[in-house]
């Protein structure tokens, strides 16, 4: 989910054609409002090892964001993702318990600036605090920080680069450092190719106006505090993977837009560690279907 990737949304933001509302006008634009809701399946497949693994999220976002000035569009976001795991004879993963971990829950403030300069040059800096926790979890000592710094440059009309700087604290880990190198090439008239600095890449196709179809590839990771209780008390559970796959959005009204995709995980990797970062289990799993569907709504 978009929600949740590891570096902040700006990253998203920067790659976009520079906002009608960044151009320069006599006044400012209103205020502007959007709220998302989403749903994954991903089905069942097999771990490495005996048992099955499955998990159903629900996730939601709300953003509001302003001009400030003639060029200057501030941004918050406020979201939140329900994860449930369904695992099923997973003995190597949880060697004497049922599974290596329960339902967990997310959730992201972050704050994100960018600057337009000149027609062809804009910065952007952003922030978020981030909770990751199975449920009865503490929420002290689930919180993550990241933040990111760089430069977007239109090198023609048609073509922008992305640099700049990213890192982000971890629950039981020195903070990570991420280049953020990325670029939006719109090649043909209705053909765009763009990247999620360090995440991942997609291709788009506008067949007609309001109808976006995309085909692409990525890399998601989440890690959560677990609890007390469970085969790893106050430990880490760790869900990364490796998703591909094709999207629709439909904007069937000015204000509503619909939005699916469906494709695997073809690669996935499951891990918990103890309280103080060392390994416990691990074990990757078989590629796995999923599908998601969701509705955003701005005004």
């Amino acid at each position: 989910m978009a929600a949740f990737v590891s570096l902040p949304a700006i990253n998203t933001l920067a790659q976009e054609e520079p906002p009608e509302a960044l151009a320069v006008k006599p006044e400012p634009r209103p205020w502007n409002f959007s709220l998302q809701f989403d749903a994954e399946r991903a089905f069942s497949s097999n771990v490495e090892g005996p048992g099955k693994a499955s998990v159903t999220r629900l996730g939601s976002e709300f953003e509001v964001s302003h001009v400030f000035g003639a060029s200057t569009l501030v941004s918050a976001t406020l979201a939140g993702e329900r994860s449930f795991y369904d695992f099923s004879g997973t003995t190597e993963l949880s060697p004497g318990f049922n599974e290596p971990f329960g339902d967990t829950h997310r959730g992201k403030f972050g704050v994100n600036v960018l600057t337009r300069e000149s027609e062809r040059f804009a910065w952007f800096v952003g922030g978020n605090v981030i909770t990751s926790r199975e449920d009865d979890a503490k929420f002290s000592e689930s919180l993550t920080f990241a933040g990111i710094i760089g430069v977007r440059y239109a090198l023609t009309k048609n073509f922008s680069a992305i640099g700049g700087f990213a890192a982000q604290t971890r629950l039981e880990d020195n903070p990570l450092p991420i280049p953020a190198v990325g670029f939006d090439w719109k090649f043909a008239e209705k053909w765009r190719l763009s990247t999620d600095p360090g995440l991942g890449l997609k291709l788009s196709f506008q067949p007609t106006e309001g109808v976006t179809l995309a085909l692409e590839g990525s890399y998601q990771s989440r890690e959560f505090r677990l609890d007390d209780k469970g085969f790893a008390p106050e430990g880490l559970g760790i869900d990364r993977r490796a998703p591909v796959n094709i999207g629709v959005e439909w904007k069937i009204t000015p204000t509503i837009t619909i939005l699916a995709r469906g494709g695997a995980y073809v690669w996935q990797h499951y891990k918990t560690e103890d309280s103080n970062g060392v390994n416990i289990a691990q074990g990757d799993s078989k590629p796995q279907g999923f599908l998601v569907v969701g509705v955003n709504i701005s005004f």
